[in-house]
């Protein structure tokens, strides 16, 4: 939380911060941080397990092809 406090010899203000205002900063920027990296694990699995899928649908299809082929 910021204070304001009014000097008092030409009645402008300056900021005085709170001491648990730098520990707050650095505990929301170590939640986005831990936000954003779990997202990115979240992406890479997701685009890992998309990218095995269609390697398995490659190789079936490529089975179905070299059967019909077999057959004929």
């Amino acid at each position: 939380m910021d204070h304001h406090q009014e000097n008092s010899s030409n009645g402008s203000c300056r900021k005085i911060s709170d001491s648990h205002d730098g520990v707050g900063r650095r505990r929301t920027m170590a939640l986005k941080n831990f936000v954003v990296k779990d997202v990115n694990e979240q992406a890479d699995e997701f685009i890992k397990n998309f990218r095995k899928q269609l390697k398995i649908e490659r190789q079936e299809s490529l089975k179905r092809c070299h059967e019909t082929r077999s057959k004929s």
